[in-house]
């Protein structure tokens, strides 16, 4: 890429490009500056850069081809309370402001009618938010949503097939579990949050995927502890049918900062993250393993290794099936590197790696 990045997003446009947005570079060194890489040629170029620099921040890809970025972190400003829309066709952004800060750890899902569900969020060192509210792209305009019945940030959300949304694990006040329960549906029709049955494990910092059946596999992440939290090799699974969840099989490795991300062959790709908490980072804190979940099997199976281990990169699924992983960090580097992670070739028992 054209700068080192951690913590910022990669979101696939509709023209089959990637939008790499923000990032910090290195410690307290924030990112305005946005790129977009096409897979066509495995460049990347710059494009327009953000009004207000920020990492940790969502960005969302609107039916009509523009993104959302919501909130984020930078200094001096700290936890943002903004919002903008990249415009692909112009190269321009815009700023949409929504009625609460959502800051960093929030989530953002796009819904059946294409409007994006805004939950929670850190907006203060230790002080996460109940708002939750809707930005309808046809009127570039936000409306409020029925609150959490805590607060809540460090969690993941995924849109289900019936058109909710399960907002699962998280963090709520005092480094507990929420206490409206570690797992959410919200329903548009209804304006209500419903709580699902309780997770197996407490996660935060977790990654989710919906798998082709309808149901929510969550894996990795982190168990709260008071002191230290611990990160985890567990996954489990949502079933929206009878609104339950049931163990998975466990990752092989724990982590937390890391990335899933669903195949065209319905299995699910993990890569990166660390196995150790931020503040005890070390050279060797960084998962290396590229593990593959079979989930008519319940397994996983390590197909390849990161010849540079790292966490906080994205992992974005391409048209042709590949992935590509960009940026992320280690206890001492910031990356600029990016590299494309493609299915075996036949006979070959792991999955090809190709840098850029």
């Amino acid at each position: 890429m054209q700068f080192p990045r951690m913590w910022h997003t990669a979101t696939g446009l509709s023209d089959e490009r990637v939008l790499v947005v923000g990032g910090s570079r290195a410690t307290d060194q924030f990112l305005a500056e946005a790129e977009i890489f096409d897979p066509a040629n495995g460049q990347t170029k710059l494009v327009a850069p953000l009004h207000a620099a920020r990492h940790g921040h969502s960005a969302t890809l609107l039916p009509d081809g523009r993104v959302l970025v919501v909130g984020g972190y930078n200094l001096p400003r700290q936890w943002l309370s903004d919002a903008e829309v990249y415009h692909p066709s112009t190269d321009t952004w815009t700023a949409v402001p929504p009625r609460y800060s959502h800051g960093g750890n929030h989530s953002a899902t796009s819904m059946k009618d294409g409007r994006v569900l805004v939950v929670g969020g850190d907006i203060g060192s230790g002080v996460a938010t109940e708002h939750v509210e809707i930005f309808d792209p046809k009127a570039d305009a936000w409306t409020e949503a029925r609150p959490l019945s805590s607060v809540l940030s460090e969690h993941t959300a995924q849109l289900l097939n019936d058109g909710r949304v399960l907002v699962a694990g998280g963090r709520g006040a005092n480094n507990v579990p929420p206490a409206g329960g570690d797992a959410q549906i919200y329903d548009p029709q209804t304006n209500t949050w419903t709580a699902t049955g309780p997770m197996v494990k407490p996660h935060q910092f977790s990654d989710s995927v919906r798998l082709p059946d309808g149901r929510v596999l969550v894996a990795g992440g982190v168990l709260p502890d008071p002191s230290t939290p611990r990160p985890s090799a567990c996954a489990e699974i949502y079933d929206p049918a009878s609104n339950t969840w049931t163990a998975a099989a466990n990752l092989s490795q724990a982590r937390f900062l890391h990335g899933l991300v669903l195949l065209p062959d319905s299995k699910v790709l993990a890569v990166g993250g660390a196995r150790d908490w931020d503040s005890s980072w070390t050279n060797n804190s960084f998962v290396r393993e590229i593990e593959l979940y079979d989930p008519v099997a319940n397994a996983w199976r390590t197909v390849g290794e990161l010849p540079e281990p790292r966490a906080l990169a994205t992992a974005t699924l391409l048209p042709d099936g590949r992935v590509w992983l960009a940026g992320g960090r280690n206890d001492t580097t910031y990356f600029a590197d990016s590299w494309l992670i493609g299915p075996p070739a036949p006979a070959t028992p792991a999955f090809r790696l190709l840098v850029h």
